[in-house]
């Protein structure tokens, strides 16, 4: 998968975009036996075969044995969200949830940083789907700007939350909502997140909905006990069927 300077990483409610250099979702197409045991001659068929890592290169803190933001040479990671071209409403996410964090292979340098390649080694399938929610600091409770995701849908959605960072209030709520226009004059919850506190930040959840999708989906956040200066700075990711 193709990286640029408008490519961004999260990983459990962590920017990984200015200490990652590169990153590859190893994908690729292979041929498979599909022959059933009662046939009389070999059937194939071409099929998407999914990477079992993904490979990073960061910066690593040589001084403290651990990457600028992870906390340990292996970790345990709940999610990873990867946005080829920027996290903006309707750009592709790459979604993967329980992987296994592993640095490796750390580069000689002097100082306390140097580069490193690692291992994020994943239990489950990558996920394509798109922002719907961009890590740009909301300041402002209430809907934020909807998606026209083009029509409606059937088959339920899933949905990624990574909360970045949470500023002068006391707790977060955020939720997903859907409607058949862009002007939400009528909007349905899709799915409401688990509310977060001020001090439990960096946090990740992913949540599912069975059933129709409208065409227009929006997050909402909710600001509780609010003081001078709120903010939230969250990511979230969508993907229907």
């Amino acid at each position: 998968m193709a990286n640029s300077v408008r490519s961004k990483l999260f990983v459990d409610g962590r920017d990984l975009s200015g200490d990652a250099q590169s990153i590859a979702f190893p994908r690729s197409t292979d041929v498979q036996e599909t022959s059933g045991l009662d046939d009389t001659s070999k059937q194939f068929a071409a099929t998407v075969k999914d990477g079992g890592q993904i490979a990073v290169e960061l910066l690593w803190n040589n001084a403290a044995n651990k990457s600028q933001y992870l906390g340990g040479q292996v970790a345990n990671i709940k999610q990873i969200i990867y946005g080829p071209n920027l996290d903006t409403a309707g750009e592709e996410a790459v979604v993967v949830n329980d992987s296994i964090f592993n640095a490796h292979d750390r580069a000689h340098g002097r100082g306390e940083l140097v580069g490193v390649s690692a291992t994020f080694q994943l239990s489950q399938d990558v996920n394509e789907g798109v922002f719907l929610q961009g890590s740009t600091a909301i300041t402002t409770t209430g809907a934020q700007t909807g998606l026209d995701g083009g029509a409606a849908s059937s088959d339920g959605i899933t949905c990624w939350l990574q909360i970045l960072d949470i500023t002068d209030m006391a707790s977060l709520d955020v939720k997903v909502e859907m409607d058949t226009a862009g002007g939400f004059a009528s909007p349905t919850t899709v799915v409401t997140f688990t509310q977060v506190a001020d001090a439990s930040e960096p946090a990740v959840e992913e949540k599912t909905a069975a059933g129709s999708v409208e065409r227009h989906l929006r997050v909402n956040v909710t600001f509780n006990t609010p003081g001078g200066s709120p903010s939230a700075t969250i990511v979230v990711a969508v993907k229907r069927g």
